[in-house]
């Protein structure tokens, strides 16, 4: 049986593969199509009772009340979003939080709140409160921004970021050197900051693909140093090439819709039709490339239902330069064995600095 995989920027789509149901959702996209006017759709929505709401909706509400901020769920059943918005903690009762207006400004879902404060008349309750209010549309995009009437932005409260295993550290350097002594292997790494790292391991295999002056990626376990010559090497988890170019070309790797005149500090939205494991979110399996094939440092953040990520650069993609993001069918364990193809790549480059009209 198929499975159903789809990233979509902007527009939705979907593609029907051998396994890999993916999603991607764009926001920060200037198109090339002459400037038209924008459409501003105003949606109809429908406030909730906690009681009709989903139940991985209120444990995201129950788990993030006392923060100021919104959290929201898919049902990919009915088509439905819900949508939970916060105002944090209070100092009494009498505070509370209402939806005015919910706007799709072409991919874009505007959400526009009210906060309420009692006033120095109103008797309150003299405990802490967390007002919170719920609705649900439908015809709008997960793309949601909330804005309350002094023009302040609520903070996306669903995404977390991928966080390395305890105990284990990460480096990007060229390989100057590898040397076997005895049982371990020692590899010479000169970092990004000048200054040279050293490194061992017992498992050779895993140095079989890299040669002396391959720009690589470092998994380092934070545990008993060996002495080595006259320093000191740290014990190796993973090293593998920090530059792919091979990837940019290879036919494996199905093709996704271009995107031109792309913000620099684009941040990219996959949403998964199932699950995943915060495990298989890794740079390992979701990763973008420069134009050299070069990996380009990002960070991971996933959503607590483990059905949506988030890909965001840790500076600026540089102006007119093309870009590479990759999503590897090993993100999850049922494509692994079952796909027929990589995984997905989808191109984009960035603005000019400059226009001329």
């Amino acid at each position: 049986m198929k499975s159903k995989i789809i990233i979509g920027l902007i527009l939705t789509m979907s593609f029907t593969f051998t396994s890999l149901p993916v999603s991607a959702l764009n926001s920060n996209v200037i198109s090339d199509v002459p400037k038209q006017g924008i459409t501003v759709n105003k949606i109809n929505f429908e406030v909730i009772s906690e009681k009709d709401s989903p139940q991985i909706l209120m444990e995201m509400v129950n788990k993030n009340k006392d923060t100021k901020g919104f959290v929201f769920t898919v049902d990919d059943s009915t088509g439905y979003i819900y949508i939970a918005v916060m105002s944090g903690t209070k100092p009494t009762g009498g505070y509370s939080i209402e939806v005015k207006g919910i706007e799709d400004n072409e991919g874009k879902t505007n959400v526009f709140v009210k906060e309420l404060i009692p006033t120095k008349e109103t008797m309150v309750t003299q405990v802490t409160t967390q007002p919170y209010t719920i609705v649900k549309a439908i015809g709008i995009t997960p793309n949601i921004t909330v804005r309350n009437q002094k023009d302040e932005d609520f903070n996306n409260l669903i995404m977390e970021k991928v966080q390395s295993p305890i105990g284990i550290d990460s480096m990007r350097g060229i390989l100057k050197k590898i040397e076997t002594i005895d049982k371990n292997t020692y590899v010479t790494i000169l970092d990004e900051k000048g200054s040279y790292q050293y490194y061992y391991s017992s498992n050779p295999k895993i140095f079989k693909d890299l040669k002396v002056s391959d720009r690589v990626f470092i998994k380092y376990v934070l545990g008993t140093p060996l002495k080595y010559k006259d320093t000191m090497a740290m014990p190796l988890n993973q090293i593998y090439l920090n530059s792919l170019p091979s990837n940019i070309q290879n036919k494996n790797w199905k093709e996704f819709k271009n995107f031109t005149n792309v913000v620099e500090d684009k941040e990219w939205t996959i949403k998964f039709n199932i699950s995943i494991k915060d495990l298989n979110f890794t740079g390992d399996t979701v990763y973008v490339l420069d134009s050299l094939g070069n990996k380009v440092d990002v960070e991971l953040s996933v959503s607590y239902d483990k059905k949506y990520g988030k890909v965001t650069p840790l500076t600026k993609y540089k102006s007119s330069e093309t870009y590479y993001l990759f999503v590897s069918k090993n993100i999850a364990d049922e494509w692994k064995n079952k796909s027929t193809i990589e995984g997905y790549r989808m191109m984009f480059t960035i603005r000019d600095i400059v226009t001329v009209e």
